[in-house]
């Protein structure tokens, strides 16, 4: 692998941006028609059929031993991850809760730093000064640019930030386990394992939670939208899984970042009639800078 990006490459990259920015606004959509472990089972459940037609048709089927931890791992951070992030987008608005997932970045480079003795360039203390700064002023009132006294209030009355802050560590951590689990393994295999897992543990939870009793199945008027949010999410997980065996994570993850950031920002006014404010933009601004910095320096 090298640092030159190809054309499918990039498409690739683009596209997963693209795809996972669709799944974010169907998951807000489809949050008010099931439990969010109920939605993240269905759509894991939903795809994994498309994961055995992958398998099936392919003709690369490797995997070793090595396969397993990595393999796990990363399907359970996954399976944390999308229950949080259903919770936070239902309790508070796309623009305020996804670009929370700027975090992933900065969290990766402060982790490495401190636990991995790994060296940060100056470009990259950089961009966790933008990155941080923009979270910041998701959260500054509308009327005071510089109203940063008021950040922590206002973060702590979000009722879906703290949800969001652990999505963004899940998926911190779940690329890499991703790129380690596809050096023991075909990209088929993978993705077969790794919705076979996940809805494995989600079932069971529910299971053990009171079964469908206590978490019912939406009705017939959300069938629609999960089974959009389902493809959107295949599609989106296939491409980071085929991007991951072309790029580096760090240019994947920047592209995705950005391209949710901004569309937290665009599908929150259009859609739901999020408020956009100086602040907000500056924010988002600050971040598109920022992430970037941090994962291609």
């Amino acid at each position: 692998m090298t640092s030159e990006i190809s054309l499918a490459a990039l498409l690739a990259v683009i596209g997963c941006g693209l795809f996972f920015a669709a799944s974010d606004f169907a998951r807000k959509k489809a949050a008010t028609h099931a439990s969010p472990a109920i939605l993240t089972a269905i759509i894991f459940t939903a795809v994994w059929p498309l994961c055995l037609i992958l398998f099936l048709v392919s003709g690369d089927r490797s995997l070793t031993g090595d396969y397993i931890l990595p393999g796990i791992l990363s399907a359970v951070c996954n399976v944390t991850a999308n229950i949080f992030f259903i919770r936070a987008v239902f309790a508070s608005p796309l623009s305020k809760t996804v670009p929370l997932l700027s975090l992933t970045p900065v969290l990766t480079a402060l982790i490495g730093f401190f636990f991995l003795g790994e060296m940060l360039a100056v470009a990259q203390w950089g961009g966790i000064f933008l990155a941080v700064l923009g979270i910041l002023w998701l959260y500054v009132p509308p009327e005071k640019i510089f109203g940063f006294a008021k950040v922590w209030k206002n973060f702590t009355s979000e009722p879906g930030a703290k949800y969001m802050c652990v999505t963004a560590l899940c998926w911190t951590l779940s690329p890499v386990f991703d790129r380690v689990a596809l050096q023991h393994a075909a990209l088929p295999v993978h993705m077969l394992a790794h919705f076979t897992i996940a809805s494995v543990l989600l079932w069971l939870w529910i299971f053990l939670r009171g079964g469908l009793k206590k978490n019912p199945l939406p009705q017939k008027s959300g069938t629609k939208i999960i089974g959009i949010l389902a493809l959107f999410y295949a599609g989106a997980m296939g491409l980071q899984m085929l991007s991951l065996t072309m790029v580096y994570v760090g240019i994947m993850e920047a592209v995705k970042r950005v391209i949710g950031q901004i569309s937290a920002v665009i599908l929150g006014r259009l859609v739901f009639g999020e408020a956009i404010t100086l602040p907000k933009l500056l924010g988002i601004a600050a971040m598109c800078c920022g992430v970037p910095l941090i994962l291609l320096s």
